[in-house]
């Protein structure tokens, strides 16, 4: 998640530390051709950034309705399982979603079926859907 999150804090950071510096030069001169390129160059990756961000949130999101549409016959899901309800399961159990049943997902739903009196078993049966979805 840290990932995610650290090129939309650092680049921006850099681009505003540069553009900073850049309009408090003692001497008053344009910026040059290199230097407007490298803000420009900046600037381009900042919004490729932004736009696979937004694509992988689409995407995450498609994903999700496409399971959440479908809850009242959610199938069971376990360890090994590779679906759009693993990744829909990962979304509510807030761990990164990937669609493989692994050892993270298999340890958070252990965890959340003992939070709720659920046999803690790792299988997300019927009961431990309806329970994910209520809380």
């Amino acid at each position: 998640m840290f990932k995610k999150i650290v090129p939309f804090i650092f680049y921006p950071l850099i681009i505003l530390v540069f553009l900073f510096a850049m309009t408090n030069l003692k001497h008053s001169e344009a910026l040059s051709h290199s230097e407007q390129a490298e803000i420009d160059r900046y600037l381009m990756v900042e919004k490729r950034l932004k736009q696979n961000d937004d694509k992988r949130q689409m995407e995450t999101k498609q994903h999700t309705e496409s399971a959440f549409n479908s809850k009242n016959h959610l199938p069971t899901v376990s360890m090994n399982d590779e679906n759009k309800y693993v990744r829909y399961l990962q979304s509510l159990l807030n761990i990164s979603e990937d669609g493989v049943y692994g050892q993270e997902t298999y340890e958070k739903v252990v965890e959340f079926q003992l939070a709720n009196d659920l046999s803690p078993n790792g299988v997300v049966d019927q009961k431990t859907w309806n329970k994910l979805l209520r809380k």
